[in-house]
């Protein structure tokens, strides 16, 4: 696998989160990743595509995964670092 691009777009709906860890778990495999880097890997996937949901209000939540050479770099849209305090989480 060099440089494989898979961009995954789904609603913006927690009930589609199983999708996203499940495809993030599978191409981490493919990746020869071991069973503890995948279980975290599907951790994280679950808490960025959380984290989208809550701070946008966009209709979708696109997830790239970039596959190159020897490193698996997975972009999930609209992910926020400081998260602002007061935030409300109807959404989620």
């Amino acid at each position: 696998m060099n440089n494989d691009s898979i961009l995954l777009s789904i609603p913006s709906n927690p009930g589609y989160f199983s999708l996203v860890r499940l495809t993030a778990s599978s191409i981490s495999n493919k990746c020869g990743m071991n069973i503890d880097e995948i279980e975290d890997i599907k951790v994280a996937i679950g808490e960025a595509c959380a984290n989208s949901l809550c701070l946008t209000d966009k209709d979708t939540i696109d997830v790239e995964f970039l596959i190159k050479d020897d490193e698996l770099i997975i972009k999930v849209s609209d992910v926020k670092e400081n998260i602002p305090e007061g935030l409300d989480e109807s959404r989620d």
